[in-house]
């Protein structure tokens, strides 16, 4: 299978697995649980797998990396588990499931305006038409049902721009640095989901606590899985 291919089924699987989110999401908050604390398991459950994982496999060369990725790894892990995954989660507790994805779906046209600054990778005219129809799509795919979309919450609006913009620099900063050959995508997966999960830990114990816990049965600790 040629690279090509690989990418366009790595990113087709994405799309699917990545449908069932926000609806999950939407049954995990209705017993009162936040989507935060749930971003904080999920990173703990992914830095303990990889590196029990790649500990047995490529023992301490798996964990060393220079200094200089370091500050790399910590802002790609902001980008993509606080503001683009985070964001993406909250904003799935205030808007409806139509809202929050149309939202999310305006990154193609912000990371391609983001491209031109940082990789200097100009959209063709069909790149950015696709991208267009995409959101006209949307739009027009959830108006169509005949039942009026519930107004939006603005909380839901800020979370879900919070996490636009963070999937436009996670895209960004990490293809910077795949291409420059300074990282490989499962080291950098560790690192990410590492501080990402460091800076929403103690993010949520400073400024909103884990009161929320109270709302975590097995039945949701099963969807949050």
């Amino acid at each position: 299978m040629s690279l090509y291919m690989r990418g366009v089924l790595m990113a087709t699987m994405t799309a699917l697995l990545f449908g069932s989110m926000s609806s999950i999401a939407k049954l995990i908050s209705a017993d009162g649980l936040s989507q935060m604390s749930v971003m904080a398991y999920r990173t703990v459950f992914v830095v303990v797998t990889l590196g029990l994982w790649h500990s047995a496999t490529q023992g301490k060369a798996f964990f060393l990396v220079p200094r200089h990725m370091i500050p790399r790894y910590a802002a790609l892990g902001f980008f993509t588990l606080v503001c683009n995954a985070g964001g993406f989660m909250m904003s799935c507790m205030y808007l409806s499931v139509p809202h929050a994805v149309i939202l999310h779906y305006m990154f193609p046209l912000t990371t391609m305006a983001g491209a031109c600054l940082v990789t200097r990778e100009r959209p063709t005219g069909l790149e950015v038409l696709a991208a267009v129809l995409v959101v006209a799509g949307m739009l027009l795919g959830f108006s169509s049902g005949g039942e009026a979309m519930d107004a939006p919450s603005a909380t839901g609006w800020v979370w879900g721009i919070i996490s636009v913009l963070g999937f436009s620099g996670q895209v960004l900063l990490s293809r910077t640095m795949l291409k420059g050959g300074n990282s490989n995508p499962m080291t950098q997966l560790f690192y990410t989901n590492l501080f990402g999960g460091l800076i929403i830990i103690v993010g949520k114990t400073l400024f909103a606590g884990w009161a929320d816990l109270s709302g975590l049965s097995w039945h949701v600790f099963a969807l949050m899985q």
